[in-house]
């Protein structure tokens, strides 16, 4: 169970929780935005968005507008789900004993367990993605701040057009152009 907690199920965790935190009131979550604030690129981010899809954890929204929000309450899905998402088509490719085979299977029953009791929404409380901070603008003092009138030309304020004519000039025929027009020129 410890060799599959790696850096792919890291990486599937922080990505539900950003959905979680920046899909308010069922707005969508764009891959690019959840990839740069994960430093992670936008192929990988589309496999690990694609492993939660077919867990049915998150759902994708088509369109201009578009991009992942969840699937069911923050509050009924836990970390096991989340785990199961990443680690479902992977197979075991090392035979262990039958006593230590009992030993890795009583361990991954107490991990699910340990899983299916923490929450996501609970986690994305503690998460460290937060949102940008608003600066909080000053109250407006009028006699600090008086306004003034600056007549000031910008400019595109004024417009000047030149007005030009060309004349036709007739240019002079120094010979043939082609040779169908040779016998013009002969004449």
């Amino acid at each position: 169970m410890l060799k599959y907690i790696n850096r792919s199920l890291e990486q599937t965790i922080n990505t539900l929780i950003d959905i979680t935190a920046y899909s308010r009131f069922g707005v969508p979550v764009r891959a690019i935005d959840i990839a740069k604030r994960q430093h992670l690129s936008l192929s990988r981010m589309e496999i690990v968005l694609s492993a939660l899809k077919s867990a049915y954890l998150i759902r994708a929204a088509k369109g201009r507008r578009g991009g992942y929000y969840l699937a069911k309450d923050p509050q009924s899905m836990t970390m096991k789900d989340v785990f199961l998402a990443v680690n479902h088509f992977r197979s075991r490719k090392v035979v262990i004993a039958d006593f230590a085979k009992e030993i890795v299977e009583s361990f991954e029953s107490y991990m699910r367990d340990c899983l299916s009791k923490i929450a996501v929404a609970s986690s994305s409380k503690h998460a460290r993605t937060r949102p940008f901070q608003i600066e909080i603008i000053p109250a407006w003092d009028s006699q600090k701040y008086q306004l003034q009138e600056i007549s000031k030309k910008g400019k595109w304020d004024t417009q000047s057009v030149l007005i030009t004519k060309a004349g036709l000039q007739k240019a002079e025929k120094l010979g043939p152009n082609s040779i169908f027009d040779f016998s013009n020129y002969l004449q």
